[in-house]
């Protein structure tokens, strides 16, 4: 067994200290007022929340097509279950020290603008409280998810069907709620379906990263689920094409309407955000998320061999993370080293939880054939 590996204890307990870490480090660098806050545990929130959730969905969705390609990865996938509790952990951490970063929060620029426009629905409080009950709805119905499931038990498939609809929920409100407002008024209706895929895309890349250590540790045991692998491949292939569809349709309803509203968004990134030195990034970003993976994806190879698939899955995550910051920094202010170690806290708590599958998971477990 893997000397790495904790029981659900120990990782609480390894959870509860590294929490402590994070907490110690926003109270350190805590800002009193909108000027001096930064959003760096807010930013590394939205990145995580889609990865954590997406990799439980990704099981949901197999689970509820009864399909067989996600047998290779499943208690991988579904190990990470117990990160979906510090989420809204997290999140209440983040609202007590990285309020004031949010921009239409009191005192924020856009706060009486925000008011006007949205009403009650724009009030900290209330923001605080329905984002905090979802998130935490989401882990308790995703942990029965994932006991069911890591059994292969019959009822697997309604409680997938329910955590699919808490995920959408979630993420819809993660780029609705937390997202959209940084740019108040500027409304986007897909945003929330370009979350919940990007959360999936964000599953099957760690999927790929996973089939390369599986592979460096048993030859034999990665041949046993090469054809899964081959499957989540070319999953792979096709959210490529879907993430570039929602982003077309979304750049095309914008630039085709010419809405000063609407326009705002790719304007202040791409030319007004330090001098239009960003503009470069659009384009890295569409080429690295969209391009690249889906031509280096179209040959068989490169969906069975474990090391191209890793290459590609690495390259993905990283221009989804370089996304978000597209998305946020131009917005709150980022501190590069709080977001360094914060992440780091987040990829060990990550891998602990993954890697202590054997324990976490309920046995005696199921395994398809």
């Amino acid at each position: 067994m893997n000397k790495f590996e904790l029981n659900w204890v120990a990782l609480l307990v390894v959870f509860a200290l590294l929490v402590t870490g994070i907490v110690g480090l926003e109270l350190a660098t805590r800002g009193s007022d909108y000027a001096s806050a930064h959003g760096s545990l807010f930013f590394v929130l939205v990145f995580w929340t889609g990865v954590v959730q997406g990799c439980i969905a990704l099981v949901a969705v197999a689970d509820t097509l009864k399909a067989k390609w996600v047998d290779p990865v499943r208690r991988h996938m579904l190990a990470v279950h117990p990160m979906l509790l510090l989420l809204p952990i997290l999140f209440a951490v983040c609202m007590v020290f990285e309020l004031k970063a949010l921009p239409w929060t009191e005192g924020g620029p856009v706060h009486h603008e925000a008011h006007e426009g949205g009403g009650a629905w724009f009030g900290e409080r209330f923001f605080m409280i329905r984002n905090f009950v979802l998130l935490s709805l989401v882990y308790f119905v995703g942990a029965k998810f994932s006991k069911e499931s890591a059994r292969l038990s019959e009822k697997r498939s309604a409680w997938a069907i329910r955590y699919l609809l808490l995920y959408v929920l979630c993420q819809s409100m993660v780029a609705f709620d937390w997202v959209m407002p940084l740019d108040y008024p500027w409304p986007s209706s897909m945003l929330g379906g370009f979350f919940f895929l990007e959360g999936g895309y964000a599953a099957l890349a760690v999927c790929g990263i996973i089939g390369f250590l599986v592979w460096r540790r048993s030859k034999e045991e990665f041949e046993k689920g090469r054809a899964g692998f081959r499957d989540l491949g070319g999953f792979r292939l096709a959210f490529s094409l879907g993430w570039g569809w929602f982003f077309f349709s979304q750049y095309l309803v914008i630039w085709y309407g010419n809405l000063p509203e609407e326009v705002s968004w790719f304007v202040h990134r791409a030319y007004e955000f330090e001098g239009g030195s960003w503009y470069p990034l659009l384009w890295i970003i569409v080429s690295f998320i969209l391009f690249f993976p889906f031509l280096s994806q179209i040959p068989e190879r490169s969906k069975s061999d474990p090391r191209i698939f890793s290459v590609i899955s690495v390259v993905i995550l990283s221009m989804l993370l370089l996304e978000r910051i597209v998305m946020i920094a131009p917005r709150i202010t980022l501190h590069p080293m709080i977001i360094i170690v914060e992440f780091g806290i987040m990829i060990v708590i990550f891998l602990l939880s993954m890697g202590s599958r054997e324990r976490i998971l309920e046995r005696p477990y199921a395994v398809s054939n």
